[in-house]
């Protein structure tokens, strides 16, 4: 598994970011950042959507990472490296040629852990205390203020999510 940190402003499409698992989100200036989540299944076929996607108007980039690897993706090309900073003099050289500042070639959080110190609590996105569909419809039902409707589409939006069991 990896995260990502993506910006929706780097996107042809700002809502872009909103088609993987997002797991923490932040606002920045005029940037909402994203933190989000890639099985190494589908790690190529979101690095290319990604490069696919991004702006040709500046020289962007975001990058991935687990505990043992980083991964840093232009709409060009992709770095493979460690998280280790003295690893990284082949993106930093790229990132140069982009004329990208290089104090701005930081790519953090690179690990896991680094995560609680770069999102806030609130940043965390909350997990529902249930994955029980009948419970969670039940609990919307007894608070009788959704009608036949959205109760409907709730109920069928349970059984497509993968997350939610049958129970």
């Amino acid at each position: 598994m990896y995260h990502g940190i993506i910006i929706d402003q780097e996107f042809i499409n700002p809502s872009f970011p909103k088609n993987f698992k997002i797991f923490a989100k932040k606002q920045d200036k005029d940037w909402r950042i994203y933190g989000i989540e890639v099985g190494d299944s589908q790690l190529k076929q979101t690095i290319e959507s990604i490069q696919t996607n991004m702006k040709n108007d500046q020289p962007w980039y975001t990058h991935f990472y687990n505990d043992n690897k980083l991964i840093v993706i232009f709409k060009n090309k992709t770095i493979e490296v460690t998280p280790l900073k003295s690893s990284w003099q082949s993106i930093i050289d790229y990132g140069k040629e982009l004329n990208i500042p290089e104090e701005q070639l930081d790519f953090w959080p690179n690990r896991f852990q680094d995560e609680i110190h770069y999102f806030s609590k609130d940043d965390f996105l909350k997990i529902p205390s249930t994955q029980s569909r009948s419970k969670i419809m039940k609990d919307f039902k007894n608070v009788g203020l959704y009608s036949p409707k959205f109760l409907k589409d709730l109920e069928n939006g349970l059984k497509d999510s993968q997350y939610f069991n049958k129970k």
